[in-house]
C-alpha cells in the first residue's frame, strides 16, 4: 500500500505499514520525494531516516510493553553442552534471583555465577526486539511521528513544521498509552511506562 507523499506544509503522518512507509513519511515531512526501496540506497536523507527510525524503535521498545515483554521466558540449555544459545532479539533480561547475564560469543554467560553451563532451564523476564512491521499499529504511528519530529528538528529546523509534528507526537503518544492501559488492566501498576504516563497529570 503506497503512502501519499507529504510536501512541506502537509504534516499529517499516516500510519505506516512497513519500514519503507515510515521512512517515506519521515522524509516527506522534510519535503522529500518517496523512494521505492531501502535496499542499497545512496540517498543521504533516506539513510539518515532509516538510522534514526531504528534508534527510536529500540529506544521505545526497551521500555517494555505488552507486545514485547515475555514473562516467563524459558531458556533451555543444550542437552550435551549445557550451554544456552543467546537470542539476539533480547533487549533486556531479568531474573528473580537478580543474577546478571550477558552475551559471550554466541552463548548466554552468567556473570554472577561465572559460568556458561547450566544443568536446568532458566526462567526470566525478557523484553524482546520486535521488527517494525510486527509492532502494533499505535506503536508504528508513534515511533514514526516521533522520528519525523526529531528528523526535522535536526536537519531542517523549520519551527512551523516542528510545531505541527509535536502536536501529532503528543496525540500519538496518548493513543499508544491508552491502548497499553487497556491491555494492561490486570497489572497496570507493574508497568513503569504506564506509571510515568499516569503521573504526568
Amino acid at each position: 500500500m503506497a503512502i501519499p507523499f507529504l510536501s512541506k506544509g502537509e504534516h499529517m503522518i499516516l500510519t505506516p505499514l512497513t519500514k519503507l512507509d515510515a521512512v517515506n513519511e519521515i522524509c516527506g515531512a522534510m519535503g522529500e520525494a518517496p523512494v521505492d526501496t531501502l535496499e542499497n540506497s545512496e540517498n543521504v536523507d533516506t539513510i539518515n531516516a532509516v538510522r534514526m527510525l531504528e534508534a527510536e524503535t529500540r529506544a521505545i521498545q526497551v521500555m517494555g510493553w505488552t507486545f514485547n515483554t515475555i514473562n516467563p521466558f524459558i531458556l533451555i540449555p543444550d542437552e550435551h553442552s549445557k550451554r544456552i544459545l543467546w537470542d539476539d532479539a533480547i533487549l533486556t533480561i531479568q531474573f528473580d534471583d537478580k543474577r546478571i547475564v550477558r552475551k559471550r560469543d554466541e552463548w548466554l554467560y552468567d556473570v554472577t555465577n561465572n559460568t556458561d553451563r547450566f544443568d536446568a532451564p532458566l526462567t526470566a523476564k525478557v523484553i524482546q526486539y520486535v521488527p517494525f512491521e510486527e509492532m502494533p499499529q499505535v506503536f508504528r504511528q508513534y515511533i514514526t511521528v516521533r522520528t519525523a519530529n526529531h528528523f526535522v528538528a535536526r536537519y531542517l529546523g523549520d519551527p512551523t513544521i516542528m510545531q505541527e509534528l509535536q502536536k501529532e507526537e503528543a496525540q500519538a503518544y496518548m493513543q499508544m498509552m491508552e491502548n497499553e492501559i487497556t491491555l494492561e488492566q490486570s497489572n497496570i501498576l507493574q508497568n513503569p511506562a504506564i506509571q510515568t504516563y499516569m503521573n504526568r497529570g
